[in-house]
């Protein structure tokens, strides 16, 4: 006689037998499982060397990996912050750096590369993350996008004559090549094939969004400066939007392995399953298939539940962007549309990331540390799984309004990864409304809970695990309506996390071959049902601490912890020090210092001044300067006209200011008010870069990638052209760190419009600053601030003019100092204040401790 026991095996192991023996469709598309194969058997290794991989995933250090994948980015963070900032991350369980490189970052001037100095040593920072046993997906560019400045191309690219960036090339791939030689230098011996942390190398960034002319012409070009570099981890190219075919991004190019970017909404887990079918369908140039290649997300939101459900769709690696935030400090600003007429980058990206500006916990970071140990518990389960859902009818949901909604559609359906040739099967109720919703569940005929009640949240993808093997075939659990988080043997104990609601039923079923039985447990005391070879426990999540159970010669400890519990925040810090009351602040207009840059000139008679960066001026503030006659007795003009003009431009007359535009590189009209012209006239711009376009957008002109800032073009009055008498000239004028200012105290006032001064406040720093650092938030109107703490460059804020861009990525007024930045004694904060139009006033200057 069969026991019970070896009846439950056999009713989950025979239908998984059964699709490893003759697959069947998995989904409603009709995609069928792969048998489970071994590493050996599957595993496909490029030519040139590697880590092995296939469709269930990379093989790191011999075992599989389900990859979780972070954003921090090194260069918006002070490199006295990286092993803080790093340890944050690794305590989050993702394992996996998103590890943008931007070209600009380390070669700043053409030929002059920086990978040593202590913000830029990339190998440090590699170090660093192999400390904290983290891996590293390095995406090398030479497009990074990230909202960085220029996307990362250097802006000395700009005035290139006959430069084609992102195109099959020889001038543009020239330039590309010297930069990308330096920077495999520092990285290759960090490759993981070397004992290393890095595991991919990406080539290129969305390039699907770019008119590449030549996509497997540009991308054979890129790969092979990094195969001659001995680059002998997979390659990769990210595909930057879900609809369009890999071609746009790779070319298809042999050996570079296609990843995703998934910010979608709605039907979540479709999307994702698309992808996972689209890769058994490609191939390379070479007509060789892509079935093999690892379906891996590489950039997605931050949200819980999008990336549970990307999971749900058999992804073999998920990847939040901005994991954690960070500081572009004074020429880190990207700039790009964002759906507006244009969008600035603030000082301080956070995108809402797990780790904030500041490097504080956020609340998505304690949620992503729950998914991370769920997923890391069953990371070669989770790579060798495949999707399905209920419509096969392998299981069945009772509450109807679960699931989620295939778009174009009402209908609702249960995603579950499965293993082929295994009992292990997780379920995800997706409840994408307002309230809790009950259900049973049904896997292989058994339908449960079987003696409480399984609350699915609102809001919620609940993930439901069946079949989990713990001691080969010996203990089994069936089933747990709450989820596991984790499962350690620590001195011959297998402890095992289980998290649910607080207060809301939980269940599980285990079995084995010795029969469990409940020796103690810790709180409230559980409920318990004996059946044959089985145990089915119950209880209420937050009354109920631990449980422990045996079965022969096997102890397992359950701690019960409650979803609630494991994500509660720290503590507010105390109230913020208000610097306009409490400070100590001096004010004096701000002087052009003696190693001010010489004027530029250009000739009489010339079209019109020299952009910026023609100018050698690749960030900050110029000075444009020209004089013009006017016609005694003729009409006065009524307006200024730039042809070109970016990003905030002032303009004067006579000395006279004239207002302030956040110009977008196409016409810019400054009206001229009446009794401003004279017959012997001089003209003046002020030009400031907040950063250069980060994105390619055909509209506005400054929104292109590579495209210049400053005054360019045709200058008129009305509609007829200056004819400068002298030619133009340009200089640099970007303000140095500000100087220690002497006098009595001053509070911040406004300044005249179109005038810059310069203001300071002292105060003092706490124990707790000096350890953790401050948050300074400051807010105002009709001014753009550029910001230094102890002589450190802080970051910009701009308030105004009216209809001021749109800030984006960040808070626009709020700034992290780094606790290294700070002294023991009195610290200073100094302001150089541009007046944008009358009225420029700072009327909040704050700053808050940080609880991490």
């Amino acid at each position: 006689m069969i026991s019970p026991f070896i009846v439950n095996i056999l009713k989950i192991l025979l239908p998984a037998a059964m699709l490893f023996i003759a697959p069947k469709p998995i989904s409603d598309a009709g995609a069928s499982p792969l048998p489970a194969k071994s590493i050996k058997q599957q595993a496909a290794v490029p030519k040139f060397g590697s880590i092995p991989y296939n469709s269930d995933g990379f093989v790191i250090n011999g075992k599989r990996r389900m990859l979780l994948i972070g954003t921090l980015e090194y260069f918006r963070i002070d490199p006295t912050d990286w092993d803080r900032w790093l340890k944050t991350f690794e305590e989050s369980g993702y394992n996996t750096i998103d590890c943008l490189v931007p070209w600009n970052f380390h070669e700043p001037l053409e030929g002059q590369f920086d990978f040593t100095s202590p913000t830029h040593d990339l190998a440090r920072f590699l170090q660093l993350c192999q400390k904290h046993n983290l891996l590293v997906f390095l995406r090398a560019g030479s497009y990074i996008c990230n909202e960085w400045d220029g996307g990362g191309f250097p802006a000395w690219l700009v005035p290139k004559n006959g430069i084609e960036i992102r195109q099959n090339s020889p001038l543009f791939l020239s330039y590309v090549e010297k930069y990308t030689r330096a920077l495999d230098a520092i990285v290759k011996p960090y490759q993981i094939t070397h004992g290393g942390p890095i595991i991919l190398y990406q080539i290129e960034n969305e390039l699907d969004y770019f008119p590449c002319k030549d996509r497997t012409g540009y991308l054979n070009a890129l790969r092979d400066v990094a195969i001659t570099d001995k680059i002998t981890v997979p390659l990769t190219a990210c595909v930057g939007w879900r609809g369009i075919p890999i071609n746009g991004a790779t070319g298809r190019s042999r050996d570079v392995l296609p990843t995703a970017n998934f910010y979608v909404s709605g039907a979540v887990e479709r999307f994702g399953l698309d992808y996972v079918k689209l890769l058994q369908k490609e191939t390379f140039t070479n007509g060789s298939s892509m079935s093999n290649v690892p379906p891996i997300c590489s950039e997605t939101g931050r949200d819980e539940n999008t990336l549970r459900r990307l999971l749900a769709s058999g992804l073999k690696g998920i990847a939040p962007f901005n994991f954690a935030g960070g500081s572009n400090f004074l020429t880190g600003n990207g700039q790009n549309d964002w759906s507006k007429p244009t969008s600035y980058v603030a000082t301080s990206v956070d995108f809402g990331g797990m780790i904030g500006f500041d490097g504080g916990r956020r609340p998505n970071w304690y949620t992503s540390r729950r998914l991370a140990g769920f997923v890391n518990t069953f990371s070669d389960a989770l790579c060798r799984a495949r999707a399905a859902t209920n419509v096969e009818g392998r299981f069945q949901v009772s509450n109807p309004e679960l699931g989620a909604e295939e778009q174009g559609t009402t209908e609702r359906k249960i995603y579950s990864l499965v293993n082929p040739g295994s009992s292990e099967r997780f379920t995800f109720l997706w409840n994408n409304t307002g309230k809790e919703q009950p259900t049973t569940l049904t896997v292989d005929g058994l339908t449960f809970p079987r003696k409480s009640k399984m609350v699915v949240p609102p809001w919620y993808d609940l993930i439901v695990p069946t079949g989990i093997l713990l001691d080969g075939k010996k203990l089994m659990i069936n089933y747990s309506t709450a989820e596991i988080y984790s499962i350690k043997v620590e001195k011959g104990v297998r402890h095992i996390t289980l998290v649910g609601e607080e207060d809301k039923d939980a269940e599980f079923c285990i079995t084995g071959v010795f029969r469990p039985s409940i020796i103690s447990s810790m709180g409230e005391a559980p409920n318990s049902f004996k059946e044959h070879e089985g145990l089915t426990v119950w209880f209420t999540t937050g009354k109920t601490r631990s449980i422990n159970i045996k079965s022969g010669d096997e102890k397992l400890q359950f701690t019960i912890r409650s979803r609630q519990e494991m994500d509660k925040m720290p503590p507010e810090a105390s109230a913020p020090m208000n610097l306009l009351k409490d400070g100590e602040w001096r004010q004096q207009p701000l002087q052009q210092k003696a190693e001010t840059p010489a004027w530029q000139s250009t000739k009489s008679g010339d079209s019109g001044p020299p952009f910026m960066e023609a100018a050698g001026i690749l960030h900050g503030v110029a000075e444009y300067h020209s004089a013009f006659d006017w016609i005694p007795g003729t009409a006065k003009p009524k307006v200024l006209r730039v042809e070109h003009a970016g990003d905030i431009v002032s303009a004067y007359l006579n000395g006279k200011f004239l207002s302030t535009v956040c110009a977008v590189g196409a016409e810019t009209v400054f009206p001229i008010p009446e009794g401003a012209m004279a017959d012997n006239n001089s003209l003046t711009f002020r030009t400031e870069i907040w950063g250069h376009s980060n994105f390619e957008q055909a509209t506005p002109p400054s929104m292109r990638l590579n495209s210049p800032r400053g005054i360019w073009g045709v200058v008129k009055l009305d509609s007829k052209p200056i004819e400068s008498k002298n030619g133009w000239q340009i200089r640099d004028i970007t303000p140095a760190v500000p100087q220690i200012l002497t006098g009595g105290k001053v509070l911040p006032n406004a300044t005249d419009p179109g005038q810059t001064c310069l203001w300071e406040c002292k105060f003092k720093t706490n124990s707790l600053a000096l350890k953790q650092g401050l948050v300074l938030k400051l807010e105002g109107k009709n001014l753009l601030l550029r910001l230094f703490v102890n002589e450190h460059p802080l970051g910009r804020a701009i308030f105004g003019p009216a209809g001021n861009p749109h800030i984006t990525a960040g808070p626009g007024n709020e700034y992290y100092i780094p606790p290294a930045w700070l002294t023991s004694s009195d610290s200073r904060l100094s302001i150089v204040a541009f007046s944008t139009a009358s009225g420029a006033e700072l009327t909040m200057a704050e700053l808050r401790e940080i609880v991490k």
